[in-house]
């Protein structure tokens, strides 16, 4: 019988943030790296995630050509031939283990950490891996956060030195809560959306996706924050009028001329 595992040799560094909690670069091989990263879901409109070995790569083969050096699981673990072309490609890896669900009961946490170890061991040999991610989201309690961040560290003794194991948006019990920045989205004010996004060094995920005001000639429409189907509805409707209303005065004006 032969068993082949495959492995890399690499250096992470960290160096801390001075202007707060976090940190603000990352080393590979003592080179500072400028993560330009890229997640998705690992899913396919009536496949769910079962991926040929093909579709794995023309998925990832994209991402690597489009010029990102980083891919983050959103919000579990991948299948781990992505992996395998994150190793081959020199890509870094953000891997994920859980979106924001909890119940505080026996049976999900010892059902979270079975499967917390059985994540681990599948991807720490991989020199791809750079941070782990225990939670899209937050909703783990701290002293629940750090039980598993300990388990990480004894299973990976790379973990909390090299690979930082993180969660977000407010979670604690970690090395590092990365914000989620959708400035103008759930809170505060597109205005202030750079400035946002400067001052947390790194994000798990960015965008102004349900502001779809912003996406429209001035005078914008108020930037609220209603993301009702009625509120998309009342904005469609708006557009509709005014489109109406700037089609009307350039057919008057191509008349009068």
């Amino acid at each position: 019988d032969q068993q082949i595992t495959n492995y890399g040799i690499r250096k992470i560094t960290w160096t801390k943030n001075t202007e707060g909690e976090g940190y603000s670069r990352v080393y590979l091989n003592d080179k500072p790296v400028f993560i330009n990263g890229i997640a998705e879901y690992e899913h396919k409109f009536g496949n769910s995630h079962a991926f040929t070995d093909e579709e794995v790569y023309a998925r990832a083969s994209e991402m690597k050509s489009l010029g990102f050096n980083s891919f983050r699981d959103a919000h579990q673990p991948h299948n781990l031939r992505y992996q395998d072309y994150w190793d081959k490609s020199g890509m870094l890896l953000w891997t994920q283990m859980s979106a924001h669900i909890w119940f505080d009961n026996p049976s999900f946490k010892e059902n979270f950490k079975r499967l917390l170890i059985q994540w681990v061991k599948e991807r720490r040999k991989s020199p791809s891996v750079f941070l782990w991610g225990i939670q899209n989201e937050s909703k783990l309690p701290e002293y629940f956060a750090k039980e598993c961040t300990e388990i990480i560290r004894k299973l990976d003794p790379t973990a909390s030195i090299q690979r930082l194991v993180t969660t977000c948006n407010g979670g604690e019990g970690t090395d590092w809560d990365v914000p989620q920045n959708w400035t103008g989205t759930y809170g505060g004010h597109h205005n202030t959306y750079g400035e946002d996004l400067k001052r947390q060094k790194l994000v798990g995920e960015f965008g102004a996706w349900r502001t779809l005001e912003l996406h429209a000639e001035q005078p914008y429409l108020p930037n609220d924050n209603v993301y009702s189907e009625g509120r998309f509805t009342e904005i469609l409707e708006t557009k509709i009028r005014l489109a109406d209303s700037v089609k009307k005065e350039i057919v008057g004006h191509y008349h009068w001329l």
